[in-house]
C-alpha cells in the first residue's frame, strides 16, 4: 500500500507543484493525501469485514458437520469491530502520511519543469520502497513454505495404510428399546436385518458391531493371560470390540493366521477371540498365538476366550497414532450388555445413495428401531484430519493472501522506479538498447526483489518448521519439496508483478523520455 501510494505520488508531483505553485499551503495537501489513503483503507476494511461475515458462517459450518459437533461463536461484536476500525484509521496513517510528505516537498519551479527530478523521487525513497518489498516478499515465502509443510503433510496422512477399506461403506448406529438390550431377540433382530440389507440392489455385504474405526468410541478392557507377565498394570489393558461374522469381510479387514468368526460362534459355544497383530506380538512374541487362553479380569466368572485368528492392525482413535492392542470377540459371546449396534454396509456405488433404502429395510425389521448418526466410513476419516485440513486450509489462504499483497508491493516499487529512471531509460535506448533490454531490465530487479525476499525468509522458514513439528506427519521440519514449491510461486509471481512496469519501460519513446529528463 504505501509503495503504490507512493509510486502515485511521484507520478502527481507536477500536479503538487501546480498547487504549490498557485498558493495551497503544504498541509492542505498533506490533509488532501491523508484523506485519500483512509478512504482506500476504509473500503478495504468495509471489504475485509465483509470476506470476515461470508468466512464465520463457513468456518462455524465446517465445525458443526459430523458426529462429533462443535458449535463456535465468531459473531464480529463490538470489540472486534473497534479493532477493526483502529487498525484501519492506524494503517491509513501510517501508509498515507510518508507518500504525501515527500509529495509535498516537491520544489515548484522544479517540479513544473520535470517530475524526474523532484524530491519524491530520491533514493532514500526508492530504498524505502525495496526493503518493503523484501519484507513482503520474506513474509510470503515464510507463509507459503508453511503451507506446503502443511499440505504436505496431510497428503501424507491421507495416504497412511489404514487397515481396512474406506471407500463404499455406509455407516449407521441402531439401537432397539430398552426392553430388547441384550437379548435373543435383538440376536435375532440382528440376523432379520443383515438378510433384509443384503437384497437390496448394490449391497454387496453389511455386518455389525459395537464400533467402526476412527467413530470415536471405544471400550477397554483388563486381560489375565497364562504366561504373560505385565511390567505395568497397563500392560493388561486392550481395546474391545464386539462384531458378527460380516463385520471383517465388510470393512476389508485383513485376516493374518488363523480365522474369523462363523454363524457356529454362538452363545452357547466354545468363547472364541479374534486378536490384532499388534496384540498378538505384545502378549505372545514370536510365538503363535492361535489357541492360546485370555480372560477379561474385570467380569467375574468370566469364560475362558481361545485366540483362533490374528487381524491386521487398523488405525482406530487417529490416523497419526501408533496401532492399540485389540482384540475382537463374536457379539453373541460379549461380556456387555449390547444396545446400540453400527450397521456397516459394502455398496457397489455411492454409500449415500443407498442410506435411504437401507433406513427402509431397518425399519422394515422392526419399526422401533432408532437410527442414528447415518455416515460412511469415508466421511469418519475425513473427520479426523479436520485439524489438518483446517490448519493447511488456513494456511494456504494466508500465504495467498501475503503472496497478493506482495506482488502489489512489488508492482508499485517496479512502477516507481520506472517513473523515476525515465530519463535514464530514454537515454539507454537513444544509446541502442533494445526494448527488449529495458524489460529485462525492469524484470531482474523484480527478480532480485524476490530473491532477496526468499534468502531474508529462510531463517524463519526452518524456524517454523521446528516449531510445527508437533502438527506434522511424515515430513521433516525442512521439507525441500514445500520449500522449492514456494520459492517457485514467489518467483513466477514477481515475475508476472514486474511484467506489466517492464512493458511500460519498453514502449517509452526514447525522444519523449529525454524531453522528460
Amino acid at each position: 500500500s504505501a509503495n503504490l501510494m507512493l509510486a502515485r505520488a511521484t507520478a502527481r508531483q507536477k500536479e503538487f507543484a501546480v498547487r504549490l505553485a498557485i498558493g495551497a499551503g503544504r498541509g492542505r495537501l498533506i490533509r488532501q493525501g491523508l484523506t485519500e489513503a483512509l478512504v482506500l483503507v476504509g473500503a478495504g476494511a468495509a471489504l475485509g469485514a465483509i470476506l470476515a461475515l461470508r468466512g464465520e458462517a463457513a468456518l462455524a459450518a465446517y465445525f458443526a458437520e459430523g458426529n462429533n459437533k462443535i458449535t463456535l461463536d465468531l459473531s464480529l461484536n463490538g470489540r472486534v469491530l473497534l479493532f477493526t476500525l483502529a487498525a484501519s484509521l492506524l494503517t491509513g496513517l501510517a501508509f498515507g502520511l510518508l507518500p504525501a510528505l515527500r509529495a509535498v516537498r516537491v520544489d515548484p519551479a522544479a517540479g513544473m519543469q520535470s517530475s524526474s527530478r523532484s524530491v519524491a523521487g530520491n533514493r532514500s525513497s526508492l530504498r524505502l520502497g525495496r526493503a518493503l518489498v523484501v519484507l513482503q516478499v520474506g513474509l510470503s515465502m515464510v507463509l507459503l513454505a508453511g503451507a506446503g509443510l502443511f499440505i504436505h503433510s496431510l497428503r501424507q496422512l491421507e495416504s497412511v495404510d489404514l487397515g481396512f477399506a474406506r471407500q463404499g461403506i455406509l455407516t449407521m448406529d441402531v439401537a432397539p428399546e430398552p426392553a430388547l438390550f441384550g437379548s435373543p431377540q435383538w440376536l435375532a433382530l440382528q440376523a432379520e436385518i443383515l438378510d433384509r440389507i443384503r437384497h437390496v440392489p448394490g449391497v454387496q455385504s453389511a455386518g455389525w458391531s459395537t464400533m467402526t474405526p476412527l467413530n470415536g468410541r471405544d471400550r477397554g478392557e483388563v486381560l489375565d493371560i497364562p504366561g504373560f507377565s505385565p511390567r505395568t498394570e497397563t500392560d493388561r489393558h486392550v481395546h474391545l470390540v464386539s462384531a458378527s461374522p460380516e463385520y471383517f469381510g465388510t470393512l476389508s479387514m485383513p485376516l493374518l493366521l488363523g480365522r474369523t468368526f462363523t454363524a457356529r460362534d454362538g452363545a452357547a459355544a466354545p468363547k472364541v477371540a479374534i486378536a490384532n497383530e499388534t496384540a498378538a506380538r505384545f502378549y505372545f512374541g514370536s510365538a503363535d498365538p492361535i489357541g492360546r487362553k485370555v480372560v477379561f479380569a474385570t467380569i467375574p466368572g468370566a469364560p475362558v476366550y481361545e485366540i483362533v485368528g490374528v487381524l491386521k492392525d487398523a488405525k482406530h482413535e487417529s490416523l497419526r497414532g501408533q496401532p492399540w492392542r485389540f482384540l475382537y470377540i463374536p457379539i453373541p459371546q460379549t461380556i456387555d450388555r449390547v444396545n446400540r449396534l453400527t450397521l456397516s454396509v459394502r455398496c457397489s456405488n455411492d454409500a449415500m445413495v443407498l442410506a435411504a433404502p437401507a433406513v427402509k429395510q431397518v425399519l422394515a425389521a422392526r419399526s422401533t428401531l432408532l437410527i442414528t448418526n447415518i455416515s460412511t466410513i469415508e466421511r469418519q476419516v475425513q473427520f479426523s484430519l479436520m485439524k489438518e485440513r483446517l490448519v493447511s486450509t488456513l494456511s494456504t489462504g494466508f500465504g495467498v493472501l501475503a503472496l497478493v499483497l506482495a506482488c502489489i508491493g512489488l508492482y508499485g516499487v517496479l512502477a516507481y522506479g520506472v517513473t523515476r529512471r525515465t530519463g535514464e531509460i530514454g537515454i539507454r535506448m537513444a544509446l541502442g538498447a533494445t526494448r527488449g533490454e529495458m524489460i529485462w531490465l525492469i524484470l531482474k530487479e523484480a527478480l532480485f526483489l524476490a530473491m532477496s525476499g526468499i534468502a531474508l525468509a529462510i531463517p524463519p522458514v526452518l524456524a517454523l518448521g521446528r516449531m510445527a513439528r508437533a502438527l506434522l506427519y511424515g515430513v521433516d521440519s525442512f521439507d525441500l519439496p514445500a520449500f522449492a514449491g514456494a520459492v517457485l510461486v514467489l518467483v513466477v509471481f514477481a515475475a508476472a508483478a514486474g511484467i506489466v512496469p517492464a512493458r511500460r519501460a519498453g514502449r517509452l519513446d526514447p525522444m519523449s523520455a529525454l524531453r522528460c529528463e
